[in-house]
């Protein structure tokens, strides 16, 4: 109730009593966990699509994508970044709509090992571009009709498909990566 009183009052938490201070920053801030340090984002979701392939994974509007399909599209987008150089240490644009096509290159990314980074149309070109020099981004995932309002840089350029490859794509990369 004291929590809910604070809200309505727009009170900081610094103006709670010390114990009830400790309890709602501390005692109930307890969420520090073990974890396997192998596992990583793309190696949980190829664990998924193991358990359960033709389970709807993804849906859009009015199309669905089983997990099964949605790891073949982003095998082969994931063997397309590899083949530009893609690897560790990589930082890849992803420079989409909000469409099946963005978990697919952003899963591809974690799967060729490099980071993503999130470029999206809406923002204005000075930042994008802006964002792309600063990360030292390699390649820029994108389709076809966004590519003509890339910012110009020195990234290669990727168009994602809807190309399926069913073997798992592994950059390397580690949760420490």
């Amino acid at each position: 109730k004291r929590l809910e009183a604070m809200l309505e009052a727009q009170v900081s938490p610094t103006t709670l009593p010390q114990d009830e201070r400790q309890t709602l920053l501390h005692d109930w801030n307890q969420t520090a966990r073990n974890y396997d340090r192998a596992e990583t984002v793309h190696r949980a979701f190829e664990a998924q699509v193991a358990r359960t392939p033709d389970a709807i994974a993804l849906v859009h509007d009015a199309e669905e994508i089983s997990y099964r399909d949605l790891n073949a599209r982003a095998n082969a987008t994931a063997l397309g970044l590899q083949t530009m150089g893609v690897a560790p240490g990589s930082h890849v644009g992803v420079y989409l709509r909000r469409t099946p096509d963005r978990l697919v290159a952003i899963l591809a990314v974690l799967k060729a090992g490099a980071a993503y980074v999130p470029l999206d149309p809406t923002y204005p070109a000075d930042r994008m571009a802006h964002y792309v020099t600063d990360s030292d981004t390699a390649v820029i995932v994108t389709q076809e009709d966004l590519a003509a309002s890339l910012p110009p840089s020195q990234a290669q350029v990727l168009m994602v498909g809807t190309g399926m490859r069913a073997e798992n794509v592994d950059g390397g990369a580690s949760a420490d990566d």
